[in-house]
């Protein structure tokens, strides 16, 4: 591969209004878009067979699961360890963030992962090719420094980089698996008869509340250093444009809709992952498949979400009983063949009930 090819631009984009050294820069790397279009296509190929090969701890930027997966763990995991108050076994959680973990990369390690895989020679001196013909020059003030060359680390924005990482971070799941066999490391239960989990990767749980709306729209208005409050609702900050909003997401609506997809992801029988076996020991009804049941010590991401989520939507925006119980009937004499106008006792019904 041509060195000339496989060179990229760095702009640093100041974080605040007085950058004082570089850690108050945000470096992007600009690629060459011939070299991403071949390190993408190295990418579709590689991304097939991941899912066979690496751990199903990871969870993120692999077909068939996603990165809220461990996410979700990560919430029962912290209920159940809070939830331990008797007994003689103490349970912690480490959580880890590996500093600068693309720019501390070995290449001779990344190399070695590739080699222990079995990948062919071919494929390795592909990857090695792209990763150390590498080089860079900053643009400063719209002029190019000299270049220089790496000796280890993969580039943010690389198609490839994120993979290459992966693989990597699987040696340490391997290892952890080891130490979890020889009885040196031992996992936790969110539920009787749940998959017992050692370790989670890589991804740091982040409880979406609604305070994050208010969160958003202080900032909104503010500049960076000095937020203030804002001029306008976030409901109409997330209208669309032509109805005079910005198009913004709605947090909670949001934060509700990646529950439910968990939730169809559980009472589906098509979906077949670590974090559906795990959740699914703990939540689903043992007797009756694809059915959600009450547990007594469900996590605070579960509590009354069902409720919401299979009931409708009442006329005043809200979620009452009353509405799980005109939908039940509703179905009733649909599958009667009747029409709602011949249900003239239901108010009734409910007025007894």
């Amino acid at each position: 591969m041509l060195r000339q090819l496989n060179r990229s631009y760095i702009f640093l984009i100041s974080k605040s209004n007085g950058p004082q050294s570089f850690k108050d820069f945000r470096p992007v790397n600009l690629a060459n878009v011939s070299y991403k279009l071949m390190s993408k296509i190295l990418c579709n190929h590689l991304k097939k067979i991941l899912v066979d090969v690496i751990a199903p701890n990871q969870s993120a930027f692999l077909e068939g699961r996603n990165i809220s997966d461990n996410v979700v763990l990560m919430s029962e995991i912290a209920h159940k360890v809070k939830s331990i108050r008797k007994g003689n076994t103490k349970w912690c959680v480490f959580n880890m963030d590996i500093q600068k973990a693309y720019d501390k990369l070995s290449w001779s390690f990344i190399e070695t992962v590739l080699r222990k895989m079995h990948f062919p020679s071919r494929w390795i001196q592909l990857i090695m090719q792209c990763i150390m013909t590498v080089s860079y020059n900053l643009l400063i003030s719209g002029n190019l420094t000299v270049d220089f060359q790496p000796s280890c680390g993969i580039r943010q924005g690389d198609p490839i980089s994120t993979y290459l990482y992966i693989l990597c971070a699987n040696v340490l799941s391997c290892l952890i698996k080891k130490e979890v066999e020889a009885k040196l490391w031992r996992g936790i239960k969110i539920g009787r008869g749940a998959v017992e989990i050692s370790h989670l990767i890589p991804n740091t749980p982040r409880r979406l509340k609604r305070s994050v709306e208010k969160t958003f729209g202080v900032k909104f208005a503010g500049c960076i250093d000095k937020p203030k409050a804002h001029l306008q609702g976030w409901k109409d900050l997330c209208l669309p444009k032509s109805n005079g909003g910005l198009a913004l997401r709605d947090v909670y609506s949001l934060n509700m809709a990646l529950i439910a997809k968990h939730i169809w992801k559980l009472i589906s029988p098509s979906h077949n992952s670590f974090s559906t076996s795990v959740l699914g020991s703990k939540y689903m009804n043992s007797q009756v498949s694809g059915i959600l049941r009450n547990h007594s010590n469900a996590s605070w991401i579960w509590k009354g979400v069902p409720d919401k989520l299979y009931w409708s939507i009442s006329k005043y925006g809200d979620y009452r009983v009353k509405d799980g119980f005109n939908y039940l009937i509703a179905k009733e004499f649909e599958m009667r063949g009747q029409t709602i106008r011949q249900r003239d006792n239901s108010n009734e019904l409910w007025e007894f009930i």
